[in-house]
């Protein structure tokens, strides 16, 4: 596997996270293979180079066929979400 990379995210509540990227290398012929991925970062709250769990998995019919090493090292960013004021009113007589 190679060129996973994570992606920055906006704070949402979620540790759900994006990797983009990532290639199956070494599979031998017409193997059917393919490359799961349900990254995640190691916890929901905003912060500069946080973990990202890969959670990466081999499908198709020739998957157990090969042995695949979860890459580590992969982090990104989750930035503070901006909020925004309405219905407030300055009146002054």
């Amino acid at each position: 596997m190679s060129g996973a990379v994570a992606q920055n995210k906006v704070y949402d509540g979620t540790t759900l996270a994006a990797i983009t990227g990532a290639t199956l290398v070494g599979v031998v012929g017409s193997d059917i293979v393919t490359l799961v991925v349900s990254p995640t970062f190691i916890d929901k709250n905003v912060g500069n180079n946080k973990a990202v769990i890969p959670n990466m998995i081999l499908r198709g019919i020739h998957a157990a066929n090969y042995q695949f090493i979860q890459p580590y090292g992969i982090t990104a960013d989750v930035i503070p979400k901006t909020l925004t004021m309405s219905g407030v009113s300055a009146q002054k007589t």
